[in-house]
């Protein structure tokens, strides 16, 4: 396997600005349904995941999905009045899972480089 840079990824800067965006979203005075919230969350995700859709973007991608989990978590715990941390309750299954909000580590990363072959 080739070591080196692959190509470009999401700076830091544009990964702070996702995290920002997350934040408006996850406001605790958000009292919309929660399926709207998710199809917020879920659009600016899977908007970011398309516009960085080249490059070597696994850190980034890994980075943003703690950021939403933990944001998620908090804001479903808030919510839903549980005094606990809520990571039983909103574990990370639940929260990519029963709640379907976009994990972007699943999402597909396309064919890996011809040097990495």
């Amino acid at each position: 396997m080739a070591t080196g840079i692959w190509g470009p990824s999401p700076s830091k800067r544009s990964v702070q600005r996702l995290k920002q965006r997350i934040g408006q979203i996850l406001v605790p005075g958000n009292q919309a349904p929660w399926s709207e919230v998710r199809g917020q969350l879920n659009g600016l995700l899977r908007g970011w995941c398309a516009y960085f859709s080249y490059g070597t973007r696994l850190i980034a991608y890994r980075a943003v999905d703690q950021h939403v989990y933990h944001s998620v978590r908090r804001f479903l715990r808030r919510r839903h009045k549980v005094r606990s941390q809520g990571i039983r309750r909103f574990s990370d299954e639940v929260v990519f899972g029963e709640r379907g909000v976009l994990r972007l580590r699943c999402v597909h990363l396309g064919a890996l480089p011809i040097a990495a072959r």
